[in-house]
Parts: structure tokens; sequence; C-alpha cells
């Protein structure tokens, strides 16, 4: 019952994080956040439809044209693929705005690939 009402908090708090109806900012992650996910197809096949939809919502892919499981899977995992490669620092992702620091700023100059604005 506890695990279940432990749950259920965590899922209102990171829909009321992910809707903007919460604070984002905490000084040590929740306990229930995602575990970061890899390019790696087999991995990815283990989601279910509507995490692989979730995720690729939040990338701003479009995917209401998938009719497969494995179209959701294939382009998830190319989004994985090009986020993993676009930043030197890994805190920067594409299509979204980032604050760096300046060490950061710094790695993303000499690695000279990543776009800036």
């Amino acid at each position: 019952m506890l695990q279940r009402l432990n749950a259920a908090r965590c899922a209102v708090a990171l829909c009321a994080v992910a809707s903007g109806f919460a604070p984002a900012a905490r000084s040590t992650p929740p306990r229930c956040a995602p575990a970061r996910l890899s390019p790696d197809r087999e991995e990815l096949r283990g989601l279910r439809v509507k995490e692989l939809q979730a995720e690729l919502g939040r990338r701003n892919i479009r995917w209401q044209t998938f009719l497969e499981k494995e179209e959701l899977v294939v382009a998830l995992s190319q989004a994985l693929e090009a986020e993993k490669d676009f930043s030197a620092s890994k805190a920067m992702t594409p299509g979204k705005v980032a604050e760096l620091t300046a060490e950061q700023v710094e790695l993303e100059i000499q690695q000279g690939s990543t776009p800036f604005l």
C-alpha cells in the first residue's frame, strides 16, 4: 500500500513539474526520476508504447503517424544517438535552451562542433 502511494505521489509530482504547475528545481533528484535512456534498441523495445511516445514528445518528434512499435523505437534511438553526439559537456540537447557554466562553455568551444547562437 505504501509503495503504491509513493509511486502515485511521484507520478503526480512528475506530471506537475512537466506541465509547469510545480517548481522544477530541486537540490536532490527525486527518488522516482527516470533513468537516462541509451540509444540501444533492445533496451528501448522493453519500454511500453506510451513511454516511447512520451519520450518522443519530450524531444518534439512527431510520432502520431507511426503504426508499429518498432517505428517508435527506431525514431527514439536515432534521437538519442543525435543527442549523445551533440554536446561535449552533455549539458545541451538539440532543440532546447540550456544554461552553461564557464567550464562547460570552454569544453564546448574546444570541441568546436557544437552550434552556438
